[in-house]
């Protein structure tokens, strides 16, 4: 448990000082984004902050960090990413790497008990900006635990997916 609590925090000072700089960073209009993810990064439901660092004509990379609610796992997740997307004007291919802090009482594989547990996921997507700043994203994330479980059950891949729909400002 010492070295979970050790790493959510110095997981959570990358992203918050990751977040920091780019607002020094960058002068594109849609920076910033919030958005609400079914499934993903934050298991079942999470509601998320997004900030472009990097923008470029043709891609930009971002950074995510949210809150998120398990019903079907119950819970509370922090899920995390970083990722680039590829494209113009509306459309983009996203891929990146994210991450979840998942506490609870049952585990992805059915397992009672007191759970804290980090998972890691690739992720492979598509993503839809709108004029208005309206986003909407469906992407590919399996989850791979890495600590906090069995022996047994570490490195498992489980697929899943998310759907995000959001606001660009």
């Amino acid at each position: 448990m010492r070295l979970s609590v050790k790493l959510i925090t110095i997981t959570l000072l990358v992203a918050l000082i990751s977040t920091s700089v780019a607002f020094a960073r960058d002068s594109y209009k849609h920076n910033n984004s919030i958005f609400i993810d079914l499934g993903g990064n934050g298991m079942f439901i999470s509601a998320n902050y997004s900030r472009v660092f990097i923008h470029r004509p043709r891609y930009f990379i971002s950074t995510q960090i949210g809150v998120g609610k398990g019903i079907l796992f119950w819970g509370m997740t922090i899920p995390h990413q970083i990722t680039i997307d590829f494209g113009k004007n509306k459309s983009f291919l996203e891929a990146g790497v994210g991450g979840t802090f998942w506490f609870g009482n049952f585990d992805l594989f059915g397992t009672a008990g007191k759970y804290a547990i980090y998972l890691v996921s690739p992720i492979l997507g598509y993503r839809h900006q709108f004029n208005k700043g309206f986003i909407f994203r469906i992407y590919f994330n399996p989850l791979i635990p890495l600590f906090g479980v069995d022996e047994e059950i570490r490195y498992m891949i489980k697929p899943y997916g998310g759907i995000s729909i959001g606001y660009s400002f």
